[in-house]
Order: structure tokens, then C-alpha cells, then sequence
């Protein structure tokens, strides 16, 4: 019996390796072998149109966690009187503190998106990003980084349909455009700017990775708007130039070898 129930053991374990083995491949694992398997000429086009932009702030929901804080000292100041009088009492007091920042640390903080014009002077900032030509900044940046690229060409797809045909072609869009931080009047503010990158290759299409994000210092719209926005605009150059580097060493990462194993067997099995 115990042999029976080794066997039956054994050959469960070998149907689930097996299972494992003939698992195919994801499309991001077959992208990736594409990549690393020679050198490769890659489109680069970023969609032209840009986000509604938008202003980034996040409540911390103040007065409801001062009520949660309350509440929660109350009730277990509470339950320790009418467990053990007298001495519960004086440990629910000494208790009262801890349990008041338990309770307002169960009131999660929020995020919260408001117009523009939320901010003074926000606008502005938003028409600089606007004539910094974002799309065209971004497909530079990452045509910029060829040495970093390894083996791979990157070139700035035309307006022909036979870029869209090329072996390998990476397209880019830019889906957050914000200010984050303050509203009102001479706000603290950040440059948020967050960016997918999709990878199409004659076998499978897939995302680089979800997202792509850049987050920068904060600073007086006042200091953003100064000598004709002159820092704003260095920000919205370091941005996509950081992003631009990120999506560029994704490109050129070599996928593991158990990655590569995997992709040769679906193709051999015509998967």
C-alpha cells in the first residue's frame, strides 16, 4: 500500500513538472527572446496625441482619521472598564494612545484629480508641455540612447505604412501628463509624466512593462514659471529622457535561459 502511495505521489509530481514544461510561452517572454536573438532595426512611434492634463493631489482624510482615533480609544477604553473595573480601566487609558493611532491608521489616504486651473499659474506650466512637443521629445530621446541599446538600431518611424510592416516595431504612448502636490495660489507642485511602451514583433506583440513613470521634485509654480519656464523645461526634458533610458535597457535585457528554452520548444511544436 505505502509503495502504491509513493507511486501515486511520484507520478503526480512528474504530470505537474511535465504541465510545467509544455506550459507556453507568454508573449512578453516570446518578445523578449525575439530581442536577444540578434540584431534587430526597430521602429520607434509614439502616439501624437496627449492626456487631458490634470492636478494630482492626495487627501489624507484629516477629520475622519481624528474621528477613527476617538472612536477607537473610546471603545477600548470601554471594553477594559467593563471587563475588569477599576484596573481595566487604568490599562485602557494607558492603551487609549496606541489604539487612537491604530484607528487613524485604518483611514486609508485617497487620490484626488482636479482641473487645471486648481492650481494658479497651472495652466501655463500645461501650454510649456504642450509646445515642447512631448511625442517628439520622447521618440528622440529613445533614438538618442542607440548606445545603450546594445546590438539593436532604433529609428523614428515616418509617415509611410511600411513602418508599420518592419520586423520589429516599438510604439509609445503618453497617458499622464499632471501636476502633483499643492492647489491654489502659488502652489507646490511636481511633474508627473507616465508612459506604456508596446513591443510588436512578427511573432507576438506585448508590453514592455506596465508602466513606465516619472515623478520630480517639488516645486513654487512661481520658481516652475520663472526666466520663461526655464526650469520646468529642463524637468520635462530630464523626464523624458529618464523614461526614454528605462524603456531602452527593457529592450536590450536578455531574457533567462529557462525563457529561452521554453520559446524554442513552442516553436518547435509549432505553438
Amino acid at each position: 500500500m505505502k509503495t502504491r502511495s509513493n507511486l501515486v505521489i511520484a507520478s503526480t509530481v512528474a504530470a505537474l513538472l511535465c504541465g510545467c514544461a509544455t506550459k507556453p510561452p507568454t508573449a512578453q517572454e516570446q518578445v523578449a527572446v525575439w530581442l536577444a536573438e540578434s540584431p534587430r532595426t526597430i521602429t520607434v512611434r509614439v502616439q501624437p496625441e496627449l492626456p487631458q492634463p490634470s492636478v494630482h493631489t492626495r487627501d489624507h482624510q484629516a477629520g475622519k482619521r481624528v474621528g477613527n482615533a476617538a472612536g477607537a480609544a473610546v471603545v477600548g477604553l470601554l471594553k477594559s472598564c467593563f471587563a475588569i473595573p477599576i484596573i481595566g480601566c487604568v490599562a485602557g487609558l494607558a492603551l487609549a494612545p496606541v489604539l487612537a493611532v491604530a484607528g487613524a491608521a485604518g483611514v486609508d489616504s485617497i487620490d484626488v484629480y482636479h482641473a487645471t486651473d486648481a492650481v494658479k499659474g497651472g495652466d501655463a506650466l500645461f501650454e510649456v508641455a504642450r509646445q515642447s512637443d512631448l511625442p517628439k521629445l520622447m521618440a528622440e530621446a529613445v533614438v538618442a540612447q542607440q548606445l545603450k541599446a546594445g546590438v539593436h538600431q532604433f529609428r523614428i518611424a515616418g509617415s509611410n505604412e511600411s513602418d508599420d510592416r518592419a520586423p520589429g516595431s516599438l510604439r509609445i504612448a503618453l497617458h499622464t501628463v499632471q501636476l502633483s502636490g499643492e492647489t491654489g495660489e502659488n502652489a507646490a507642485v511636481s511633474l508627473i509624466i507616465k508612459v506604456r511602451a508596446e513591443m510588436h514583433t512578427p511573432g507576438a506583440t506585448a508590453g514592455l512593462r506596465e508602466n513606465y513613470a516619472y515623478a520630480g521634485s517639488s516645486r513654487r509654480v512661481t520658481e516652475w514659471a520663472a526666466a520663461d519656464a526655464q526650469l520646468f523645461r529642463e524637468e520635462i526634458a530630464k523626464a523624458i529622457l529618464t523614461i526614454a533610458t528605462e524603456i531602452v535597457q527593457d529592450v536590450r535585457s536578455s531574457p533567462s535561459a529557462s525563457t529561452v528554452s521554453r520559446v524554442q520548444a513552442a516553436r518547435a511544436s509549432g505553438q
